[in-house]
């Protein structure tokens, strides 16, 4: 066939409208999707084409997924008139060759009676692992294949936990009249339930839900949600930490009819779950209760909103709020006069008695090497730390959390913390005891790096750089790891994989991007660098500020970061004065998670809760004009230098007098340079 090409979508070559009226032609068994979401795969570069001569003869929607490291196809589409002509084959072929070296496979959804389209996953060379029923009115079952490209892994896989959201009744109500064959206004919900989205998002609904169903005086139409209402699951109650939060939501809030009291309600259910999500078709509520947002870990969405922002929703499912709502979070070091109160507290009358407690409270904080740490919130007691280090070890003994809806966002700080103090005080492993662990708060451990053995678990830690022969020879990594590598070569994917586990040790032979990224004094201060702002998180009566994963806001020129990357951090001058000698140094390194570019107020909404920039902040950096598209670069595990590399041993090091005005890419051996000298 002549003039057939294989390429990224091209805005400035191609029609976005002619790959959305494709896929419009053949929703039928692609799925629906709302057009805005073509704009954001076009965003992600997550459009392929096979253009034949003017015509897009098929596209591929695919998105990469960071959290389990696969790329996942959304939709393939070939246009009837061009079917027979491995059209699909070669797009599949483009991917293959495309993220082979950086992904661990290709995955996809289909419907298992869709025989012509399992033809072609087959003589892909794709296979089908998961078998589940289909939300179609007959019995479908849906397939997810999956293409392998073989790189082992060196650790055991995390399982791929789903998102959470919790929806709205009108969702559900529309939902039943949607399958009742009735016109509805909203028919964007029907883009919640594609088959492709419901394997990767658990739907809830709230209690409350149950008594607004009460209001319908239709008999038939009562049963029928409650019929659809089972098809999800129902939140828990707490009611200690709902009354908390509820207090709190119509301060923010306050409701003008009783059906508000009941929207309010259910966002108060799913922040006491720690839902992130509420999926509402009431524009009304999402505006009126938009600075609940700003308070809660949980964002209101419509379901169109929900669907075009899946990618990065996906992406980021495992990014927790650095700050809520300007609350201030206090650290108090455990005395004889806190000792009664933590107590009372935190004992666990299931598995001890509370005078055991006590004296072992005393006991273990009576110890030489060891610190116990109580969280306070406007004097409520959240949290309970006690850890020692002894022998290169720090063990954490105890770790007791209040249930909260911010329990799981605390928990992660206090780890990122953890392993903070260890690397400082050049520990080897972390210790952490299992018994007060619960599921989420597992898959969090996972996340950092850590490993169960036996009864706890533990993370490596180690400093310096080393090649990746040395690692696996190590014994500590052979505990951990799945299989023998020791004689074997591991791909770079492996390697980076390593290199992350045993954070803050750097391995010499990875093949990665390392980037100097430039950062004003003050930025620098409030996102990472305690010794610029003189904070430190475990001094008395500090706020809880530090995370494991920040934002950083910049302009999209020069657009040179890719995924994965180092980045190290240089510190530009002050005005001021008032940052001492740590300005005009490099002071930190970090890893690249992702990279977003859009609009100021688009970026601003998805990634302010993980930040500490105000709108004004952004407006500013867009030059005020909220078309000019700017770029929010997600970075994780910060490793705050000791020692800062002065501008000029970089310069010599660079071998010309760079300034830093934007970011650059350095070598390997320029980047271990500056590294060594931290």
């Amino acid at each position: 066939m002549s003039g057939k090409i294989i390429r990224y979508f091209d805005s400035n070559k191609d029609s976005l409208e002619e790959v959305i009226l494709l896929g419009d032609k053949n929703s039928k068994t692609l799925g629906h999707l709302p057009h805005d979401a073509y704009k954001d795969y076009l965003r992600r570069q997550g459009i392929l084409i096979c253009k034949i001569d003017d015509q897009i003869g098929g596209y591929c929607l695919f998105r990469r997924q960071r959290k389990n490291n696969q790329i996942k196809i959304a939709q393939l589409c070939v246009d009837e008139s061009f079917r027979g002509k491995k059209i699909a084959d070669e797009l599949l072929d483009f991917i293959k060759n495309e993220f082979r070296e950086h992904f661990r496979g290709i995955a996809l959804n289909c419907r298992r009676d869709y025989e012509q389209a399992s033809t072609v996953w087959k003589r892909n060379h794709f296979f089908p692992l998961e078998e589940r029923r289909s939300r179609s009115k007959d019995e479908n079952y849906l397939l997810q294949w999956y293409f392998d490209f073989n790189q082992v892994d060196l650790f055991n896989s995390v399982s791929n936990s789903k998102i959470k959201a919790l929806l709205d009744l009108n969702i559900v109500i529309k939902l039943r009249d949607l399958k009742e064959g009735q016109e509805i206004q909203d028919e964007e919900i029907k883009y919640l339930f594609n088959d492709d989205i419901l394997t990767e998002v658990e739907y809830f609904f709230a209690r409350e839900s149950l008594a607004e169903i009460t209001r319908d005086n239709d008999t038939n139409r009562r049963k029928e949600t409650r019929k659809l209402l089972k098809e999800f699951k129902q939140l828990d109650f707490h009611p200690d930490e709902f009354r908390f939060v509820y207090d709190k939501v119509l301060e923010l809030a306050p409701p003008k009819c009783e059906n508000d009291y009941s929207d309010r309600k259910q966002l108060t259910e799913a922040i006491a779950n720690n839902i992130p999500f509420f999926i509402t078709t009431d524009r009304n509520l999402k505006k009126a209760c938009k600075i609940i947002e700003e308070h809660f870990n949980i964002t209101i969405s419509l379901p169109s909103e929900f669907i075009i922002h899946f990618d990065q929703i996906q992406n980021s499912s495992t990014f927790l709020p650095r700050r809520l709502g300007g609350v201030a979070f206090e650290i108090k070091k455990l005395n004889a006069e806190t000792l009664d109160q933590a107590t009372d507290e935190f004992f666990n009358r299931e598995i001890e008695k509370k005078s055991d407690f006590r004296k072992y409270l005393n006991a273990f904080s009576s110890k030489l090497d060891t610190e116990v740490k109580i969280v306070y919130q406007n004097e409520k007691l959240l949290a309970l730390l006690g850890y020692s280090i002894i022998e290169k070890v720090c063990k954490v003994e105890i770790l007791r959390l209040k249930n909260s809806s911010i329990k799981y966002v605390l928990f992660s700080q206090l780890i990122t913390e953890v392993i903070r103090v260890a690397i400082e005080a050049e520990v080897n492993e972390i210790q952490l005891a299992c018994a007060p662990i619960d599921d989420e708060m597992e898959k969090l451990l996972m996340a950092f790096r850590f490993f169960r053995r036996d009864d706890h678990y533990i993370k490596i830690v180690m400093s310096g750089f080393f090649t990746s022969i040395e690692l696996l020879s190590n014994k500590a990594i052979q505990e951990v790891i799945k299989n023998d590598f020791r004689s074997k070569p591991i791909h770079n994917e492996q390697k980076y994989e390593l290199e992350r586990v045993v954070y803050p040790g750097k391995i010499k032979d990875l093949d990665i991007q390392n980037l100097i990224i430039p950062i004003k004094p003050y930025w620098a201060s409030q996102l990472f660098e305690h010794h610029l702002s003189n904070y430190s998180l475990f001094g008395a009566n500090e706020k809880l500020q530090w995370n494991r994963e920040n934002v950083y806001f910049r302009s999209v020129k020069p657009n040179i970061e890719r995924y994965p990357a180092r980045i190290l951090w240089y510190v530009s001058s002050s005005d001021s004065g008032k940052y001492g000698n740590r300005t005009k140094s490099i002071v930190a390194c970090s890893y690249l998670e992702s990279i977003n570019i859009d609009q100021p107020s688009s970026l601003f909404s998805q990634f302010k809760k993980i930040g500490i920039y105000d709108w004004a902040n952004i407006h500013d950096l867009a030059k005020k004009n909220l078309k000019t598209a700017i770029k929010a670069i997600i970075f994780s595990d910060t490793e705050v230098f000791k020692n800062s590399v002065p501008l000029p041993k970089i310069q010599q090091i660079l071998e010309k007098r760079h300034t830093f005005q934007s970011p650059i890419v350095v070598s390997t051996d320029v980047f271990f340079s500056i590294y060594s000298l931290k």
